[in-house]
Parts: structure tokens; sequence; C-alpha cells
């Protein structure tokens, strides 16, 4: 560990001072720059991203510092390899992303992980433009199809509550959500993914991975995408108890989850103890007591992976025939 006269000494050098003053004014830039434009492009040795200005989370963070969640993203990805080093890969699959934001996790599944196709949901109708403008910066329009609608166990209309702070924190408006008052409503089309598979808009067997962040709404996702389910289509989605509680949902996802899988791996536990972050799929619900507090709190959710063990899969499949 550097003492403190070398962590001073560092600080006082030319190039440090130039990197904390660089940082320092790359913050108070983003701060003041909603007054001037409504968005941002950032850049990165990789990645391009048109941001809002008027986004101080997923926006704030992708031009501070490049694609919001990249390192989770790629911890995922690599959990996958490593549990199926022969089955497990996203070159020349389809990836079906649900809450695909303004694409921070879909560029790099087509330019990082080589995904043949991206099918992209993002219900907010701003979300949806900067992540199609995204993908064309990226070059990677003729991968990602992008969905202005939201998924979810019905084929209709549904009603979208807009966060009037965090354009990644809009959520389908439910009677159990207190933020409801607060929130501007917008009816959205809702879509189920047996919809778009019976539409041809993809094919379920090419589908390598789901990744699902829907602020609550996941039960429901996964009741309209029986047909993925049923085939042990691994899944990655967030499990915040309370935001499925109010949805409706909790005990919804506890049920699918049981039926259709029988690994769920905690990818953000903050038990020390590897043996901790997985358990049954039959016993998912107990998560619900460890993940709890105010929407920011660091225990109030995490990231859930959703596998099936192959020996089920080859079974049930030799079953079907």
């Amino acid at each position: 560990m550097p003492s403190w006269q070398g962590l001073g000494r560092l600080i006082r050098s030319g190039h440090a001072r130039k990197q904390l003053f660089a940082g320092l004014t790359r913050r108070h830039f983003y701060r003041v720059a909603h007054l001037y434009t409504p968005v941002l492009l950032s850049v990165t040795e990789r990645y391009r991203f048109l941001v809002s200005t008027r986004d101080p989370y997923i926006g704030r963070d992708t031009f501070l510092f490049g694609p919001w969640e990249a390192q989770a993203q790629r911890e995922s990805i690599a959990e996958l390899r490593r549990r199926f080093p022969e089955e497990f890969d996203l070159r020349g699959t389809t990836v079906v992303e649900i809450g695909a934001n303004i694409g921070t996790q879909t560029i790099p599944f087509a330019k990082e992980f080589g995904a043949a196709r991206v099918i992209a949901v993002e219900a907010d109708p701003a979300n949806a433009l900067l992540l199609r403008q995204n993908a064309i910066g990226n070059d990677a329009a003729e991968i990602v199809k992008t969905l202005n609608v939201a998924a979810s166990d019905r084929n209709g209309w549904i009603t979208l509550g807009l966060s009037p702070t965090n354009p990644g924190d809009h959520r389908v408006s439910t009677d159990g959500d207190p933020e409801a008052p607060q929130r501007q409503s917008v009816e959205i089309q809702s879509v189920r993914i047996d919809t778009l598979i019976d539409d041809e808009v993809f094919a379920e067997e090419d589908v390598s991975l789901m990744w699902v962040d829907v602020q609550g709404h996941e039960g429901h996702v996964l009741a309209g995408a029986t047909r993925l389910l049923a085939r042990g289509t691994p899944i990655v989605c967030e499990y915040w108890p309370d935001g499925l509680r109010s949805c409706g949902g909790l005990d919804l996802f506890h049920e699918l989850v049981a039926q259709h899988y029988t690994t769920v791996v905690d990818l953000q536990s903050p038990w020390p103890d590897r043996s901790s972050t997985e358990l049954p799929s039959d016993r998912v619900d107990e998560l619900a007591g460890k993940y709890r507090g105010p929407d920011d709190a660091p225990t109030a959710a995490t990231d859930l992976l959703l596998l099936r063990d192959p020996l089920n899969q080859i079974r049930e499949a030799a079953e079907a025939t």
C-alpha cells in the first residue's frame, strides 16, 4: 500500500493533476450540459453512445465511464461460460433484451460478444430513439432490432409511469406502486414474447440468452415468454422483491422460476461465501427476505442467473419425442 507521502507526490505530478482536472471538468460539464443541449456523445475506445443530459444515472455514468454496468454484463457472460464451456456461446445467436434502455448492454452483445441478432425491447419512446441512434452509431443497425413496446403477459396496451428524475426507472403502472401519483403516464403497446415468436420476429431455437431489467415487471415478462422458458433458455434478470411485489408479480416470478429452471445464481450476492450465491430454483423465494430496503439501498435488489440443468433438458427433449 503506498504511503501518504507517496500518494501526495503522485497527486502533485503533472500527469495526475491533468487526470484529476479532466475528471472534475467532465463531471461539471455534464452537470450543466442540459442547459445547452438535450444529448451528449460519449466516446470510448470501443463504443460511441448518445446519452440524455437529463439522465443522472445511466446517461451520466456512460458519459463519464463508458457503458453502464459493462463489468456486470461481462461477469454474467463469464459465469455462463464457466458453467457451460462447451454449450454456451453468444456468437451467431440471438439475444432477447427486455428493458434495453439506450443500448448500453445491447451494443456490447452485438459488437463485443458476437451475437448475430439482438432483439432490444424498450417501452419508453425517448430511450428507444436513443437506442436506435446508438445502434447506428456503433455500426450495429443490421444486428439490433429495436421494438418500442412493453414486454408483458398480454398483448394490448399498458400504462407506463415515467420517472421525472430517472429515465432508467420508468415502470408499468399498478395500484401497488406508491410512486404512481408522482409519475406522468403514457399508454404503450404491450406484447408477449411468445407473440413475437409467432410473428416470426425471431426464432426461439436461435435464442441463447434473455436479459431482463424492467423495474418489477419481470414476473409478467416471464409469463409472456413461455416458449423460451419451456426450452430452458438462460435468463439474466433483475430481482427487486419490493418492485415485483408492487407490480403484483413476486409470487408469479417465484412460481415460474421454480417450474422451468433448476438453479438460481445470485450474481451480486453481498455474502462472502460463494456457496450462498447459488440455490435450487424451488427456494428462490428465500431471496425475498434478503433483499429489502429503499430503492437505492445496495441490499434492495440483485441480478439473478436462471439456469436449467443440461441433463434435465436432454431428458425432457427425449420424453417429448
